[in-house]
């Protein structure tokens, strides 16, 4: 029985508001008619966790729902709950509501005292209740959130504080006690190795991203309009239909470049974790032998990584699956050989825009940030104990648990040993390069670049504004040479510190943190090199993932004229940082190019060893510009 709502709708004033056309998303407490049944049944269920995402994002989901014409065996059912407001009038943050979508309304079916939405029992309620009310010969399931991956979770709500995890939304999914056809994400970075192992026993395919999602997320309207119009279609054709409406949404937004979505048949999950967990196994066996790690992790650095992997975006700690697998094929030998065509028949459709060209259809967790509690989480769901203890044994930041993490490797006694003894040597050549001399074991460095620095010479501050990763020089040697640079990556002219966050092969990615408008944010710049191409863009700008609970902010957007940029710097020594003089865009937009470093400015050699740590050569600090 239905409580009655503080806010009650009549009938007559719901009509009312729908004739003249209020704009919003219309509560209504009388279940409105529908068209005749135009064939297969279909129950949709959308899991809407509100958390802390945008109302306007909100809004605009209900009323892509509210657009659609349905017929008697199309039902929309959604559940919401986990926001502390809602921009929505007839939505109670008290109560957790069930909504049946209709033409311009939303029907109010049930309502609970407001429950935790990151709990299984509550999904799971939800969808028994739902398969008992609208029994259909098929069911879909959207969770919509902001996500994390699988190892962070699905969705947040917002008056627990919990998140939905991966583990939580396969037991509500066995607890419908039907079998879904599609299990979707409208959650960022939840396409993945892991989400498919916990959910493949209870549905056919995933559907999900295993990057960002573009803030407006799914299309709910083409969707629903589909099941309509065909409901008896296959329903691989369906979901690669969600993921060309997706991508056309996004490029309504101008955000087709960053969009990334894909199908995975669940079916043979199980195959493609075995194959996984082959190649997991030599890279859990290749840390323990000194040169097939050192190797391999160099390598690595050249692996597709979805999501934030910066200080001023934070880590997502996920990497592109089969992109991982090439890099590190020449030493994985047939394992890696073997997943490599296999993800490509498992992911059945993949979407990719211009700035993901690696990106593939399913990730991977990668120890990245290699914390303790990112690797507690990731245990939690690891689909093989094998890959499991490679992450542990590469996470030299995690510490030492006693058990198989780097301590345990012969590996780390050889970098311990050998570690202390590796040195950085700089000095000018007479031709006005910055030389790098090393000492020590070779393999013991991944990548080698040069920090760029802004110094004033009457205050000796310097901040970071750049980073140069054109290093002359063989990672095998022990001589490095490079041009010191009077210009770094700019916005519009103006300087800011753009570091890499993606490296491949004549495709970079870079990201820039600044203040938009007052509120930290980070800008995302693409780097296209190569015969003879040389070019930068903007994609846009994203604040990242939460720092608490490493879930998309869900706030990417594109710059705009009037937007007030303030780069931020890091000073020298890593601790503290710097605004620069803001600027604004201007009616000709924002344009990423080189911009002249202010005052004078100072050089430093990064060398970044096989775990992840940093080690700096002497400041070379010139005064002036020649």
């Amino acid at each position: 029985m239905i409580k009655k709502l503080i806010y009650t709708i009549s009938a007559v004033v719901a009509a009312a508001c729908l004739m003249t056309s209020c704009g919003k998303p219309t509560v209504v407490l009388e279940k409105g008619g529908a068209k005749p049944s135009t064939g297969d049944a279909w129950t949709v269920f959308v899991y809407m966790c509100g958390g802390t995402t945008d109302d306007d994002i909100i809004n605009k989901t209900f009323e892509e729902m509210m657009n659609v014409d349905y017929s008697e065996n199309i039902n929309f059912v959604v559940e919401t709950g986990g926001k502390s407001e809602w921009g929505i009038d007839g939505i109670d943050p008290d109560f957790n509501q069930r909504f049946l979508m209709q033409k311009n309304s939303m029907f109010l079916a049930a309502q609970t005292a407001a429950d935790n939405m990151a709990s299984s029992n509550v999904f799971g309620d939800f969808l028994k209740w739902g398969v008992e009310k609208f029994p259909a010969k098929h069911y879909a399931l959207i969770v919509n959130g902001q996500g994390g991956g699988a190892h962070n979770g699905a969705a947040f709500d917002d008056i627990s504080g919990d998140i939905l995890t991966v583990e939580d939304a396969a037991v509500a999914l066995g607890a419908a006690g039907v079998q879904f056809d599609i299990a979707a994400f409208d959650s960022s970075f939840m396409s993945s190795i892991e989400t498919a192992a916990q959910l493949a026993p209870y549905a056919k395919y995933l559907v999900a991203s295993e990057d960002m999602m573009c803030p407006y997320g799914l299309n709910y309207e083409a969707l629903g309009s589909r099941l309509v119009s065909d409901p008896g279609a296959d329903t691989l054709d369906i979901c690669r239909d969600i993921c060309d409406s997706y991508y056309e949404k996004c490029d309504k937004y101008g955000m087709a470049d960053i969009a990334t979505i894909a199908v995975t048949d669940l079916s043979r999950a199980s195959e493609l974790l075995q194959a996984f967990d082959g190649m997991a196994g030599m890279m859990s066996y290749a840390m323990d032998n000194f040169g097939n790690a050192a190797r391999m992790q160099r390598a690595l650095t050249y692996a597709e990584h979805a999501g934030a992997q910066s200080w001023g975006e934070g880590f997502t700690d996920m990497a592109d699956l089969k992109n991982m697998a090439e890099t590190i094929h020449n030493d994985m030998g047939a394992t890696a050989d073997l997943l490599i065509p296999l993800t490509d028949e498992v992911v059945a459709y993949n979407i990719s825009g211009k700035a993901r060209p690696y990106v593939k259809g399913l990730g991977v967790y990668f120890p990245i940030s290699g914390t303790t509690r990112s690797l507690e989480r990731y245990a939690a769901v690891s689909p093989s104990i094998n890959y499991l203890s490679y992450a542990g044994r590469a996470s030299i930041n995690a510490g030492s648990s006693g058990g198989d993490d780097y301590t345990s490797t012969s590996t780390y006694y050889v970098y311990n040993e050998w570690m202390p003894q590796f040195t950085l040597y700089t000095q000018e050549t007479p031709d006005g390069c910055l030389e790098l001399d090393t000492s020590g074991e070779p393999l013991l460095i991944r990548d080698i670049y040069m920090d760029v620095y802004s110094h004033d010479p009457e205050t000796g501050e310097s901040y970071k504004v750049g980073t140069k990763y054109d290093i002359d020089g063989d990672l095998n040697g022990t001589i490095f040479t490079a041009e010191m640079p009077w210009e770094t990556l700019g916005i519009n002219g103006r300087a800011v510190y753009a570091k890499r966050i993606e490296k491949g092969f004549g495709f970079d990615m870079y990201s820039a943190p600044v203040l938009l408008n007052g509120k930290r944010s980070n800008i995302r710049i693409t780097h296209k090199y190569g015969d003879g191409l040389d070019s930068y863009k903007i994609i846009g700008a994203w604040s990242g993932v939460d720092s608490g609970t490493g879930l998309d902010n869900r706030d990417f957007r594109l710059l705009k004229t009037g937007d007030k940029i303030t780069p931020l710097f890091e000073l020298y020594g890593g601790i503290d940082e710097k605004e620069g003089k803001p600027f604004r865009i201007g009616i000709t937009g924002a344009e990423a190019k080189p911009a002249k470093i202010d005052g004078g400015a100072a050089y430093r050699y990064i060398a970044e060893d096989m775990y992840g740590n940093i080690h700096e050569a002497d400041m070379c600090i010139k005064q002036e510009q020649q």
